[in-house]
């Protein structure tokens, strides 16, 4: 189970080679959630320390009792573990408010003589 030895930096990468699961669990909240390192490695890059929480819980919005493990599957294990994979990207639109100035008046004047 993902233990590290003093000294030693255990990245994202080095997990994708030895082909480890990242386990994240909260323990305030108790969710739990498997991951594939090289996902993670896609959004949060590869030379992360993949046993520190990289994001809060999304239950509780807490990092202070989350904890990372990383675990080696056994052949077993296939078919058998849930892991949670990146869905489709959501695009947000944001609104900002603006002074109603002449520059944007000018989209609306329907004629050289209309007047407020």
């Amino acid at each position: 189970m993902g233990q590290r030895r003093e000294g030693e930096y255990f990245s994202l990468n080095s997990a994708i080679e030895q082909g480890h699961i990242v386990r994240v669990r909260c323990g305030a909240c108790r969710r739990a959630a498997n991951f594939l390192p090289e996902d993670l490695a896609a959004i949060y890059g590869g030379n992360s320390f993949a046993l520190e929480p990289l994001f809060p819980c999304s239950k509780c919005g807490t990092t202070d009792f989350v904890r990372v493990t990383t675990y080696s599957p056994a052949i077993a294990d296939f078919g058998k573990i849930t892991v949670r994979r990146p869905g489709p990207k959501k695009v947000v639109q944001t609104w900002e408010n603006e002074t109603f100035t002449e520059r944007s008046r000018a989209r609306y004047v329907r004629g050289a003589d209309f007047r407020f």
